[in-house]
């Protein structure tokens, strides 16, 4: 399974594609954190976010109505191809949204997103608990996305940093793409497990 990181220093992205349940989404995004963390104990988080994208063969409206079961959407919208709707936490500075799609007569995908701006004890729960409550099917994938800000200069402690990252998640090189301030690395990990 191909794990993603997008490392541009002194702003730093990383995403992973998973397989995964609830309970994983958060364990991931708690070990990007630390191992963030551990190398850059001054870096700052600024943004996570949790994307669950599940495909059924059923109807929109009927997706809407077991989604609705278990959230108070405040704000919903649709149109002939889609419903959006959305909810905020402001405690928790958290925003969750969900997006129904029609992808042909039968199947419907439901794109299911939580966000935040900062990662504590607090986020994990509330991100925890609204995840864990959802009906996703077996075949739901779930995406994770953390962003920060850390000392460095992206030329020079790039590819430090890569190799460090790598170590840290046991992680074998798939491909790579370096330019001037970016690099893209494309990497397998069994650190990151399923379910």
């Amino acid at each position: 399974m191909k794990r993603y990181m997008i490392l541009v220093l002194p702003f730093l992205l990383l995403f992973l594609q998973l397989d995964t349940s609830e309970a994983t989404a958060v364990s991931d995004l708690d070990q990007l954190v630390s191992v963030v963390l551990q190398h850059n104990p001054d870096a700052t988080i600024s943004g996570w976010t949790a994307v669950v994208r599940d495909e059924r063969k059923m109807s929109s409206s009927d997706m809407y109505e077991l989604l609705q079961q278990e959230n108070q959407f405040k704000d919903v919208q649709s149109d002939r191809s889609s419903i959006t709707a959305s909810q905020v936490f402001p405690q928790q500075d958290m925003q969750v949204s969900a997006r129904i799609v029609v992808t042909d007569q039968e199947t419907s995908m439901l794109i299911y997103t939580v966000s935040g701006n900062s990662w504590s004890q607090e986020s994990r729960t509330l991100l925890h608990n609204l995840l864990r409550k959802q009906k996703f099917s077996e075949e739901a994938k779930s995406f994770s996305c953390l962003t920060g800000l850390t000392d460095g200069n992206m030329d020079k402690d790039s590819s430090k940093m890569r190799s460090q990252w790598l170590d840290d998640f046991d992680a074998q090189m798939i491909e790579q793409t370096t330019e001037r301030n970016f690099l893209c690395c494309s990497v397998k990990s069994h650190f990151f497990t399923d379910g």
